[in-house]
C-alpha cells in the first residue's frame, strides 16, 4: 500500500538528522528520520520493514529534497520508544561524575535563592 504524509513539522536535528513528526494519509501521526546513520538504523529497529517506507520532503528553506524513512507512530512504537527512552535517561544519571542538573543564575538570581534558603548574603 502507498503511504504518503500530508502535514509535517520540525521536532530537531540530532548528530546532523533532522526528526520530524506528520500526518498520514491513513495513519494518525507519522515518524519521520531523515535516512542514513543513526536515523536509519533507529528506524529499522522501530518498524518492521513492510511498516516503514520512504518519504522525499522538501523541507529545507533552500527547496531541497530531503529523504527520510517514515514510520507509523502506533502503541508498539510508542511502547518502544518509553522504553529506550528510560534506558537513555537510566544511563544518563548513572555516570558517576556528570553534572545532572546544570544551574545557570544571574547573580542577582542566586542572591535571592540565598536569601529565600536563608543562607548568608555577600
Amino acid at each position: 500500500m502507498a503511504h504518503s504524509v500530508t502535514q509535517f513539522r520540525f521536532i530537531r536535528e540530532i548528530a546532523g538528522r533532522q526528526v520530524w513528526v506528520g500526518v498520514g494519509d491513513d495513519v494518525d501521526q507519522v515518524i519521520l528520520l531523515e535516512e542514513g546513520g543513526w536515523s536509519g538504523l533507529l528506524a529499522m529497529v522501530l518498524a518492521r520493514p513492510e511498516e516503514r517506507w520512504t518519504e522525499e520532503l522538501d523541507v529545507s528553506p533552500d527547496g531541497e529534497t530531503r529523504s527520510f524513512v517514515a514510520l507509523p507512530h502506533t502503541d508498539e512504537v510508542d511502547d518502544f520508544l518509553w522504553q529506550l527512552i528510560d534506558a537513555l535517561i537510566d544511563i544518563r544519571y548513572q555516570h558517576p561524575t556528570m553534572t545532572q542538573l546544570p544551574l545557570a543564575l544571574t547573580k542577582l538570581e542566586a542572591a535571592e535563592l540565598k536569601r529565600v534558603l536563608g543562607a548568608p548574603v555577600a
